[in-house]
């Protein structure tokens, strides 16, 4: 196992460090005026948004990294809740991750990241199948940050098996 050493006010912590291959983690957004939005942080998703920045000030070397959960249903369960009310709007999808990438019990930091898919719409606290609303929407962000999504998502089952 190898490890990436981390140096924070003198002192060394080793943290298992993921070498190789793709990694693909889960996470959500908050649904800004025209942009997706961190939901830990305030923070706005920009189209090619790839380098994790320094969020603190008078720390200027400690990248503190994107957060995605290994499964849909880790996320689901250990942070969906935290995040919805009645007026929240948000999307669940998965993102690309690379570089230097840390694995937690229930997910990892990454210092790049890239949207990979926006897949599941939440009004207030219920997940929105299919409606105008929801594809309108997914559209319009499919096309500021350049992603796809299946048709299943945005219309109702009847309509996928159109002959």
């Amino acid at each position: 196992m190898s490890f990436l050493w981390i140096r924070n006010i003198g002192v060394e912590i080793s943290l298992p460090k993921i070498l190789g291959g793709e990694i693909i983690g889960y996470r959500l957004w908050k649904i800004g005026h025209k942009k997706l939005l961190s939901a830990a942080v305030h923070v706005e998703w920009e189209k090619n948004m790839e380098r994790a920045a320094c969020c603190h000030p008078g720390m200027a070397n400690l990248i503190l990294g994107y957060h995605a959960f290994k499964t849909k249903e880790l996320l689901i369960d250990h942070y969906l809740p935290y995040m919805m009310s009645y007026d929240s709007q948000i999307i669940i999808g998965t993102v690309w991750m690379w570089g230097e990438v840390v694995e937690h019990r229930l997910g990892y930091r990454s210092e790049y990241v890239a949207i990979r898919s926006l897949d599941e719409y939440y009004n207030g606290v219920k997940k929105v199948n299919w409606g105008l609303q929801k594809y309108m929407l997914m559209k319009r962000l499919q096309k500021y940050y350049d992603v796809e999504t299946s048709p299943s998502l945005l219309f109702p089952p009847e309509c996928n098996s159109i002959e």
